[in-house]
């Protein structure tokens, strides 16, 4: 059984790369069950690939660890050492994707997060 192409208005088929100075990688991550840490990493890369069906579109990404910035220096020199990161032998997290479905009205994008070598699958 084949799924029919999707369509979407204005959809356009082509390969991007993304604006890193209008995009943004960021987290927010709870600190003791108290209070929330807010971050974001300063330096990556984005390829998207929309293909002619959308769901057979894909993307991939590359994070310089090096570059989180939570606005606390003593506590992102910690997260780039070995205790969390460990940069100084996996300086790069990535993500590829390994499909799109539908799910509900929306999608959900299935891939890959790579850190410190482990990879797991991870729905977006």
């Amino acid at each position: 059984m084949t799924t029919p192409a999707l369509e979407i208005p204005g959809y356009v088929a082509g390969k991007w790369k993304a604006d890193t100075v209008h995009s943004h990688i960021g987290f927010l991550v709870r600190h003791m069950m108290v209070s929330k840490v807010r971050g974001r990493f300063t330096s990556f890369e984005v390829e998207i690939v929309t293909a002619e069906n959308p769901l057979d579109s894909s993307a991939t990404l590359s994070v310089d660890l090096s570059s989180i910035d939570t606005d606390n220096d003593m506590r992102d020199n910690h997260i780039r050492s070995a205790d969390f990161f460990d940069i100084e032998n996996q300086p790069k997290m990535t993500y590829r994707t390994t499909g799109i479905r539908h799910d509900g009205e929306g999608f959900v994008v299935d891939g890959d997060l790579t850190i410190r070598g482990v990879t797991r699958s991870v729905p977006l």
